[in-house]
């Protein structure tokens, strides 16, 4: 090798210097021995060492080593990364198939003497490695899978890379709260509406005293189309000052074409958030579950406030017989151990509903043809309609009648007419959305009542701050529009009961 060439080689720039000056110590040692004159393909001897030397390259790759003899080896494509002893001990176990017996031994020397990267082995010789008590076959198998030390460092690096980001996700959440997904059948399987009652009636008594924070709900409509629509997306939420939880709800309702397809027309989800962290604990995947059983609820909380005390058994009649229906007659139901049930729809579905809930709850109930006969009959009146228009007439009622309705929940709905609201003592669950999307916003709108007319919200009356009924020959209308307090008393029980599965 002549000087210009060792000079060119110290200048290459794609290889690092000091492997550079290795290989070119190692180069002019082999150089006293192999002439130039000597063929380049193969060379034989030089104490049993194979050399193939590549024309127009400056590497020089030993295929058969001789034992103290260094092999120039392109290092820049091996991985320098120290492993630790434990990685040692992990690539000496599996990728080179030692036993447990040598390998404590072999990790701790590699680790001591700093042979510890896949490209510092690379460049040992067998002796390197005798001399470091490490048995002439071990030492050939190590030189063999030295690549695979890098392998397991990278691979522990990318462990530690998803590690991390593991605890990113779940640094505000404890080990035992991580994120949880509850599907339809879990939920109902353990939560029903007779659990919710004494949540849901917290709730609202810390709601009249300003303890829960309960923004106005948001409305997407999704409006009709050939292939989507109709449907209606109600998003509301709560915070109960002094619970671990809150909740943000998500319900879908009024997609009637789901129908047409075997589907309900509704749809929903809870995220129940940490209060202590703000991290998501629960996903409830409940399918308007929840939200028709925390509305169960709060009528079940109307009966027991508001409603007449009678001597004899009461009889409550439900206009609309859908899903909600069903809750308010459990509701009703976790409160009247003892009532007669009546039901109206103007599709029919009230003969289906009488036939199940009367088998469910063990209380007789009537299919009845007509609103009109329903509320002739009835102590309580629940009315659960898609709301278009009114349901019922006020001199249909009895003069004790306690009407509890729930159908409206946006602008374009109303239940009621205007002059029984006018003319009964009116109840709302929150007047701030009742004046918004219940019945009230139409008696405001006509100019027929004002916010001062309103008697109590549901809480104040819970509270003990109103009385609920006062007379028996009073009627009480409990405009129910659906509140974020309930949701998040309904999130925090779910979330207490699911989460202990």
């Amino acid at each position: 090798e002549t000087p210009n060439q060792s000079r060119a080689y110290l200048m290459s720039p794609t290889i690092p210097m000091a492997q550079r000056l290795v290989r070119l110590a190692s180069r002019r040692f082999l150089s006293t021995h192999v002439k130039h004159s000597t063929p380049a393909s193969v060379v034989n001897g030089l104490n049993g060492a194979e050399l193939v030397a590549a024309p127009e390259s400056p590497e020089l790759v030993i295929k058969k080593e001789p034992r103290d003899m260094w092999m120039p080896v392109d290092v820049s494509s091996k991985s320098s990364k120290q492993a630790t002893e434990d990685q040692l001990g992990e690539w000496l176990r599996g990728a080179c198939g030692f036993r447990d017996d040598v390998v404590g031994d072999y990790s701790k020397i590699l680790s001591i003497d700093g042979l510890d990267s896949s490209a510092t082995i690379s460049m040992l010789t067998v002796g390197d490695l005798e001399r470091r008590r490490i048995r002439t076959g071990h030492a050939l198998t190590m030189l063999a899978r030295a690549d695979d030390l890098g392998h397991v460092v990278a691979e522990d690096e990318e462990d530690m890379l998803d590690d991390d980001e593991s605890a990113m996700n779940n640094a505000l959440v404890p080990h035992s709260q991580k994120l949880k997904v509850f599907d339809l059948e879990t939920i109902k399987a353990n939560l029903s509406v007779g659990d919710a009652i004494e949540q849901v009636e917290a709730a609202f008594a810390k709601l009249a005293d300003g303890k829960v924070d309960v923004p106005m709900p948001m409305h997407i409509g999704i409006s009709e189309t050939e292939n989507y629509g109709p449907g209606d997306c109600h998003i509301k939420g709560g915070y109960v000052e002094g619970e671990p939880t809150f909740t943000v709800k998500l319900a879908c309702v009024s997609f009637y074409k789901n129908l047409e397809k075997n589907l309900p027309p509704g749809a929903g989800i809870f995220v129940v958030m940490s209060a202590e962290t703000g991290a998501p604990l629960g996903i409830m995947r409940e399918n308007r579950y929840l939200t028709d059983l925390r509305t169960g609820a709060a009528g079940a909380l109307a009966i027991k406030y508001c409603a007449a005390k009678l001597e004899t058994t009461p009889s409550v009649a439900f206009i609309g017989c859908g899903a909600i229906a069903r809750n308010m007659a459990r509701a009703a139901k976790a409160v009247l151990p003892q009532f007669e049930g009546v039901a109206y729809a103007p599709d029919d579905s009230n003969v289906s509903f009488a036939q199940d809930m009367s088998s469910e709850l063990g209380v007789p109930f009537d299919a009845v043809p007509t609103a009109h006969e329903a509320c002739r009959r009835a102590d309580i009146i629940f009315t659960q309609t898609p709301g278009s228009k009114t349901v019922l007439e006020g001199r249909w009622l009895r003069p004790h009648a306690t009407v509890i309705a729930s159908g409206s929940d946006q602008p374009t709905k109303q239940e009621i007419p205007i002059d029984l609201l006018k003319s009964c003592k009116y109840v709302a669950d929150l007047v701030k959305q009742t004046s918004k999307v219940g019945e009230l916003r139409a008696a405001l709108q006509s100019g027929d009542m004002v916010v001062e007319d309103v008697y109590a919200e549901l809480g104040q009356i819970i509270k003990g701050d109103k009385p609920g009924r006062e007379k028996e020959d009073e009627i009480i209308v409990v405009d129910l529009t659906g509140t974020g307090a309930q949701d998040a008393a309904v999130g925090n029980l779910a979330w207490e009961k699911l989460s202990k599965l």
